[in-house]
């Protein structure tokens, strides 16, 4: 398969937004329609990160929807819609640093040409926690006849998502 994408992406102050869509030509005759790959027309991206804090919280958040169609009208296709807002509350300092953050992702399917008992509308949501906690140690060392600076940063990332049933 040779992919063929056009993109466009717009930044703006503390925001981006894009559109992308996305095909394949297959060069392989053998290939039946089933087998081959998914078209994304399109994908809309959105993600923002304001510089602006209230109260000392850092919000961001990204969102994506796309709209997936195959050339096999007999298979899947539909929209998807995933948001994710996250909140941190990040402290940093000269030697150390500490990022603790919560977020929700949520994901939202509008399918097509699903099986009779399956549901076309499927959704889930999910909680994240994180916390991401650092440190730096430097010293002038010397090899030779020559100055370097020695950094060691330790760090400890804790990520926590809950275990969903996404069989669906």
């Amino acid at each position: 398969n040779l992919e063929r994408t056009a993109a466009m992406n717009y930044h703006g102050d503390g925001w981006q937004l894009g559109m992308q869509v996305q095909d394949f030509q297959t060069i392989d005759p053998t290939l039946t329609s089933a087998e081959r790959p998914y078209k994304q027309l399109p994908q809309i991206t959105f993600d923002a990160t304001p510089d602006r804090r209230l109260l000392g919280v850092k919000v961001e958040t990204s969102a994506e929807l796309n709209h997936f169609i195959h050339s096999d009208n007999s298979l899947v296709e539909g929209s998807r819609l995933d948001v994710q807002p996250r909140f941190s509350l990040p402290v940093y300092r000269a030697a150390w640093y500490v990022d603790p953050a919560v977020s929700v992702r949520h994901t939202l399917y509008d399918l097509n040409n699903t099986a009779s008992s399956a549901d076309s509308s499927l959704s889930r949501t999910t909680p994240i926690a994180s916390l991401d906690a650092g440190t730096f140690f430097e010293r002038n060392c010397r090899w030779g006849v020559r100055g370097y600076v020695q950094t060691l940063a330790p760090r400890l990332f804790y990520l926590y998502v809950p275990d969903r049933d996404q069989d669906d």
